[in-house]
């Protein structure tokens, strides 16, 4: 299925190119993606592969022709044989148009010299910073994971790539509102990222503590019973695990638990 964005959504099966497209961008977004140079005479045709995660609304705006292309063919190379092809069906069917393709992958280099010797039309590669590279630039998994969660990544790697932070960015970008909307739900996203984290490095670290003073037949009673809270305080504040049963539970649960545990 193809997606043409144009103000809205028109489906297609072969694009119809006007005559007032001149350049022609194919994308090839599994290893980079490229900021768009926002003009008429411009169409980005971005073949989507593994990666999922780029959210044709957010670059929708443009008044650059943008087309979208789910590859979902399985196999090594899918995406590159499918821009390749399509890429030849245009060049031979458009003729008076320059090509580029978007890409760091060297092996597009000598199909690119073929199909522009048979069609006689202009084919350049254009190398782009890797999205590995931007991810390694943002340097938290978390951080790029949340952006990628809320739809934001494409945006955060224009904001790095013009030195903006992401919460100016999104306001300049789509006003004051939604840009705080936006942000904002960004930020919830990345809170229970890091939140999922917190509590499974406190669970990692109750684990290894609890392994650490009880036998094995304590452990399997202590995580029957669910007193492992109650038992990491009795270790660290060194208290009456009886004691921290009846606080927490009351006198006749306390002492219960306290009697499974012990028998």
């Amino acid at each position: 299925m193809v997606n043409v964005y144009k103000g809205g959504i028109i489906m297609l099966k072969l694009i119809e190119i006007p005559e007032s497209i001149k350049n022609i961008y194919l994308v090839d977004t599994e290893n980079c993606y490229p900021e768009i140079i926002s003009s008429k005479n411009n169409l980005y045709i971005y073949f989507l592969g593994h990666n999922k995660k780029i959210n044709a609304e957010t670059i929708s705006n443009s008044e650059s022709m943008l087309q979208f292309i789910n590859c979902e063919a399985n196999g090594k190379n899918a995406l590159d044989f499918i821009l390749v092809g399509y890429l030849s069906i245009l060049a031979d069917r458009f003729k008076n148009r320059n090509y580029y393709i978007y890409s760091n992958d060297k092996g597009y280099d000598s199909v690119i010299s073929v199909i522009a010797d048979i069609c006689s039309v202009n084919i350049q590669r254009i190398k782009v910073e890797p999205l590995q590279e931007i991810e390694r630039r943002i340097g938290d998994a978390r951080l790029v994971g949340a952006l990628k969660d809320s739809g934001l990544f494409e945006d955060a790697v224009k904001s790095l790539r013009t030195n903006t932070n992401l919460y100016e960015y999104l306001i300049a970008k789509y006003g004051y509102d939604e840009g705080i909307k936006l942000f904002s739900m960004f930020s919830e996203t990345y809170n229970r990222r890091l939140r999922n984290k917190l509590r499974k490095r406190r669970k990692l670290e109750r684990d290894r503590l609890i392994k650490n003073h009880f036998s094995e037949k304590q452990r399997e009673k202590i995580y029957k019973l669910n007193i492992v809270i109650e038992v990491e305080k009795c270790i660290k504040e060194n208290l009456p695990l009886r004691d921290i049963l009846v606080s927490k539970f009351g006198e006749e649960r306390g002492a219960q638990l306290y009697k499974e545990y012990s028998v």
